[in-house]
């Protein structure tokens, strides 16, 4: 058989080392479920003697450099110097113009024990191309496939090695290990139908337990992580997929859709829309929600432009469009909803600004620029206690940062000296905090004629003077604490937003 077709009929069957769909479609029945092996020893591997020794005989074989590098690759081997065997069995390869089967398929086991799984499977199916009823080729092409999860091209080559030496010991243990993987397959797929996503991933982590280097199950196993909202799980996998072929549009997919459950839009257009459908333009998840995230981002983009140029009338329009797009994602509407509220607090629509940022904690309880901002806005309007709440919460949840959360105290004691000075003020002058202008001013003067100027006293002591002087003072400043505060509370139109160098939030789109 030429080699260029074994190749053709080997790929035929499925042989896509880097790349498969996330499919849990069950390829049998029934099978008895065993429970899963140890990873150790998955990877053991014997070269037999008879195909070491295999050639050494013939008539063809005269040049003694070659056996040579073959039974150093073959010694080497044996010490688990797998890099040496390599370069040993390539130079036995190069030195004639023969090409001897085993010396193709040692090297095909030495490049399986480095798990270079592309490099041992083209070396395998070239000593089959040599010799049809190579048996060691064709165990190490199933070894491959099963290490990958390619149950198919696994099972063909099994059958090959059945045909050829039915009593093999290492195709028992084989067939032993295929049968437990695709039972697992299969009852993956039985727990997914059920919609039981816990079970599937306990199913899932037992095929990657016997196929550790699968990039299918291990995709299978971050877009469960997905579906159950354990995002950072999700791109972990993803990403470890990535590191070795950054061409698996699956996994640039599950990365993307976990970014994009976490807000993130901006990254998630870039895995799905620059990486995933690039990778493969037919990639039916990713064009299901590609609109959604072209029209993300352009108002994202376009939001974050007007908000640069001060335009942040324009920029809350924008936003309060991209608020209607995907009105099921919690994490992304409470970004927006944060960045809807700097636009109205910039524009000094506090209370607009006051009412995202409550709707954005409500999504979010785990942001902090956004507890910051709003009790900012709440200062601004005198609503004290309501800052005071704020900076208090802040407090709990950086209890135990490093260093401590000194300046958030310092925050929270100027805005609880304002709440007093308010209780204060409205005490001193028998007042509610929903005073009005005039009952201020209307208080303000009866207590004033009760105290009386102390220039109409001439008579007093100096101690009584004193203390009238005094009780002035003090309703003097209640009388212009309270009217400074129904300003705030009435018109902010020319109240002038600074941020200090307390302030510690985020201020930009």
């Amino acid at each position: 058989m030429r080699k260029s077709n074994v190749i053709a009929e080997q790929k035929s069957k499925g042989f896509t080392p880097r790349k498969k769909a996330l499919d849990f479609t069950p390829k049998v029945a029934s099978f008895e479920n065993q429970p899963p092996q140890n990873t150790v020893g998955l990877f053991e591997f014997t070269i037999s003697q008879e195909m070491l020794n295999e050639g050494e005989d013939s008539p063809d074989r005269q040049q003694e450099s070659c056996r040579k590098f073959n039974t150093d690759g073959s010694t080497a081997f044996k010490n688990q110097d797998y890099e040496s065997a390599i370069t040993l069995y390539s130079k036995a390869i190069e030195a004639t113009d023969y090409m001897f089967a085993p010396y193709f398929a040692n090297r095909a086991a030495s490049y399986f024990m480095i798990r270079n799984f592309v490099e041992a499977y083209t070396d395998a199916s070239s000593a089959i191309g040599l010799d049809e009823n190579c048996f060691q080729a064709y165990l190490t092409i199933a070894r491959c496939s099963l290490a990958q999860g390619l149950l198919e091209l696994a099972k063909d080559n099994l059958e090959k090695l059945a045909q050829i030496d039915p009593d093999s010991s290492s195709l028992a243990k084989m067939y032993s290990r295929f049968y437990k993987i695709l039972s697992y397959e299969i009852l993956a797929a039985c727990a997914y139908t059920r919609g039981d996503l816990k079970q599937t991933l306990s199913y899932t982590q037992n095929l990657l337990a016997q196929s550790p280097d699968s990039d299918k199950y291990r995709v299978v196993k971050a877009d469960l992580h997905a579906m159950m909202g354990d995002y950072d799980e999700g791109k972990k996998d993803a990403n470890t997929v990535l590191y070795h072929d950054e061409k698996n549009s699956d996994a640039w997919y599950v990365r993307g859709i976990c970014l994009y459950n976490q807000g993130s839009f901006q990254p998630a257009y870039e895995a799905i829309i620059e990486n995933a459908l690039r990778c493969d333009p037919g990639h039916q998840k990713s064009l299901m929600i590609s609109e959604r995230l072209k029209t993300l981002q352009s108002l994202n983009a376009n939001a974050c432009q007007a908000y640069r140029s001060k335009n942040f009338l324009e920029a809350f329009n924008l936003l309060t469009q991209a608020l209607t797009v995907d009105p099921k994602n919690r994490l992304l509407l409470a970004k927006l909803h944060h960045r809807r509220g700097l636009c109205s607090f910039m524009l000094k629509n506090f209370k607009d600004a006051i009412s995202d940022f409550a709707e954005s904690l409500k999504l979010d309880e785990s942001n902090l620029d956004v507890y910051l901002i709003k009790a900012k806005s709440h200062l601004i309007t005198g609503g004290y206690e309501e800052a005071c709440s704020e900076y208090l919460k802040v407090l709990q949840r950086t209890v135990d940062q490093t260093p401590g959360p000194q300046k958030y105290e310092k925050l929270y004691k100027e805005s609880d000296e304002a709440r007093l000075k308010l209780e204060h003020a409205c005490r001193v002058l028998s007042l509610s905090r929903n005073c009005s202008k005039s009952d201020v001013i209307k208080a303000f003067r009866m207590r004033e004629i009760s105290i009386h100027y102390p220039d109409c006293h001439p008579g007093l002591s100096d101690e009584m003077r004193e203390q009238k002087e005094e009780q002035f003072r003090e309703i003097t400043k209640a009388r212009d604490f309270l009217l400074d505060y129904l300003q705030r509370m009435k018109d902010f139109q020319d109240f002038e937003v600074v941020f200090s160098d307390e302030d510690d939030f985020e201020t930009e789109l």
